[in-house]
């Protein structure tokens, strides 16, 4: 559907948040959904928020509101895995650097803003153990696992658990891949 008077320009993405390079510098804006368009009148590049890896405080709020859910930054604060004391304007600053990123998504809920990851766990983290597991483990999963059963304190229901994932594994029972 095209934006009436100029047939054929369709909207460029179905998102809110856009970068867009006028003249020398970056703007960043948000535009109402299938609102606006671009028309061929200016040169204007557009660009989806640029997603890199997480840092490993991002890690820990993504962490949290996978958990739990949408939630303010009081909550994430509250909830950090690893116990450090932060100050609230600490985790506000690196949850709103999030949403620049386009990790989390914002919406306002009465005066608080609450926040969610924008991608699942396993969307995110794929990329972030490939990563690991290529530049730090040259690419051997038996020497991950062998160096995580060493460093770390392994159940019996999670070394169940790692005999049941790898039995699927041999069987050819796990999502995306066969024998």
């Amino acid at each position: 559907m095209g934006a009436p008077g100029l047939p054929g320009n369709e909207p460029v993405f179905n998102s809110c948040q856009f970068v867009c390079f006028v003249g020398n510098g970056p703007i960043i804006t948000n535009f109402p959904f299938d609102t606006y368009y671009l028309y061929s009148i200016s040169p204007i590049v557009v660009m989806p928020p640029i997603k890199s890896s997480p840092s490993n405080l991002e890690l820990q709020v993504l962490s949290v509101l996978w958990e739990r859910g949408a939630s303010t930054v009081r909550d994430v604060l509250d909830a950090l895995p690893d116990g450090k004391q932060r100050a609230y304007t600490t985790v506000l600053t690196v949850m709103q650097n999030m949403v620049k990123k386009g990790l989390l998504a914002r919406n306002q809920q009465g005066t608080a803003h609450v926040y969610r990851p924008t991608d699942s766990k396993q969307k995110t983290l794929g990329p972030v153990l490939k990563g690991l597991l290529q530049n730090v483990f040259g690419g051997s999963v038996s020497t991950v696992m062998q160096h995580l059963l060493q460093q770390t304190n392994v159940s019996d229901d999670e070394l169940a658990e790692i005999r049941r994932l790898i039995e699927e594994r041999k069987n050819g029972k796990t999502k995306g891949r066969s024998k």
